[in-house]
């Protein structure tokens, strides 16, 4: 928008695929048993949220015995301590209205800020506390890439970026307040002056006519920076390791499949879109939906998403076995989102990313929410330590013997306090399990109210 944005800049990349060269140039930085996972988000001002954080550590007082041969992943050590242990799965429960669509967004509003800039609309303040108005939204992010732990926060409010900044490892490398650089500690190609670095930013990222910061300071030295420094790898991590699926983004195929088309190894993008395809429809059928194909032409690419998007034709068996053709939009809801959800669950897998998914048991069956989830904890299925965070109202998961309790968490609306996150390890008498979770036990127990996170009901 050449009027938000004074150096015309536009997104690297939209739900995971790339708009810089059309997904021809995609980063692979981590070297092989390289972790890059999420570590915690925390969020403060943000529609029903007036201060919550979600960790992903793994909480439970020792490490299981066997750990590192287990079927199902206990944890991912990515640091050298027994504090830098993290989860790949995270169940978020909670009643209707209680915030967990939020946190979900609050996590698609950093993400798109970071990569295209701020948006008014972006900010989105709770309003239910009056302490809170006129108050800056703020989101940060702790990360591990290479086994290196670092923190991106980000505020914003109606008129701009009001604060930003970037930690290593406890080391600060740059904070930015009301558009002025205040910290920087990062070495650049041609190793410019400080006040050089003072006036690319302005140039790049503050509007020359409110003044006020739009860009974000990491986006706007991207292409400046040396592929090794901290504040590229900031990039990298919401451009190629972070991904957050909310319900519109299910409303068509391709999204999802243009993320996952850049897992194939092909020079040509057709080709790579018809293998992620196919990627999708053999998973399809392991979970029963037994489509024979997907069929779609290179003009898919010149097609503007649509609710009614008729791109894409399925391809089923009549019973005298001649192909029957229904188009899209004649599938069904929960087909369509299949589709479209398996999409960005498979490159995250084959990508080694952090998924976040909104209502990932929306027009699904409850025994193929469990596989979905299985995926991301089975060691065999789950080789690159990629990691789902997801809400959900379907409580069958909590029996089916896959997470521990470090990885559910119950979530609820506390008038001023706003939502409040409590994982089950945080529960007295829990941090010991059972683990996994299984036969009835916490199912019944979360049912019955004893960790909250349920309507209270009354007719």
């Amino acid at each position: 928008h050449p009027d938000r944005h004074p150096g015309g800049h536009s997104a690297h990349r939209l739900h995971g695929v790339d708009a810089r060269v059309d997904g021809i140039f995609r980063l692979n930085r981590r070297k092989p048993g390289e972790a890059a996972m999420l570590e915690s988000f925390t969020v403060r001002n943000f529609r029903s949220i007036k201060e919550a954080t979600l960790s992903l550590t793994f909480a439970e007082r020792r490490a299981p015995a066997g750990f590192r041969t287990m079927e199902n992943i206990p944890f991912v050590q990515v640091g050298k301590t027994p504090r830098d242990r993290l989860v790949t799965a995270m169940a978020l429960y909670g009643p209707n209205g209680c915030g967990k669509s939020a946190l979900i967004r609050a996590a698609h509003t950093l993400r798109d800020t970071v990569l295209d800039g701020w948006y008014a609309d972006r900010y989105d303040p709770n309003l239910l506390v009056s302490e809170l108005w006129g108050k800056p939204s703020e989101f940060s992010m702790t990360f591990w890439q290479d086994g290196i732990r670092s923190t991106y926060a980000l505020s914003i409010d109606a008129e701009g970026i009001v604060a930003e900044s970037l930690t290593a490892d406890g080391r600060l490398v740059f904070a930015v307040e009301n558009a002025e650089l205040t910290a920087f500690n990062e070495k650049l190609p041609d190793n410019p002056t400080l006040e050089e670095v003072e006036e690319l930013f302005r140039t790049e990222a503050v509007h020359d006519r409110t003044k006020r910061q739009v860009l974000t300071f990491i986006d706007a030295l991207y292409y400046k920076l040396d592929r090794r420094s901290r504040i590229s790898a900031a990039v990298d991590f919401f451009l190629e390791e972070l991904a957050v699926v909310e319900k519109e983004d299910l409303s068509d195929f391709l999204p999802g499949l243009k993320a996952l088309a850049f897992s194939v190894d092909d020079p040509d993008a057709f080709a790579r879109l018809r293998g992620a395809g196919d990627m999708v429809r053999r998973r399809l059928r392991q979970l029963d939906i037994d489509l024979q194909d997907f069929e779609y032409g290179p003009e898919i690419f010149e097609t503007v998403p649509t609710e009614g998007l008729d791109g894409l034709t399925t391809v089923q068996a009549g019973d005298d076995k001649a192909p029957v053709r229904w188009f899209w939009q004649e599938e069904s809801d929960g087909t369509k989102r299949l589709i479209g959800l398996l999409g960005f669950l498979l490159s995250a897998l084959e990508e080694g990313k952090t998924v976040l998914v909104d209502d990932l048991d929306a027009s699904t069956h409850g025994l193929l929410v469990i596989e979905l989830v299985r995926l991301f904890k089975e060691r065999r299925l789950n080789k690159t330590n990629a990691q789902i965070i997801f809400t959900l109202h379907n409580t069958h998961l909590l029996d089916a013997g896959l997470l521990r309790v470090s990885e559910i968490a119950t979530m609820r609306l506390i008038d001023c306090r706003g939502t409040e996150i409590q994982r089950l390890s945080a529960v007295p008498g829990m941090e010991k399990g059972p683990n996994p979770c299984r036969n009835g036990e916490i199912r019944r127990r979360y049912l019955r109210g004893d960790f909250g996170g349920i309507p209270s009901a009354f007719l």
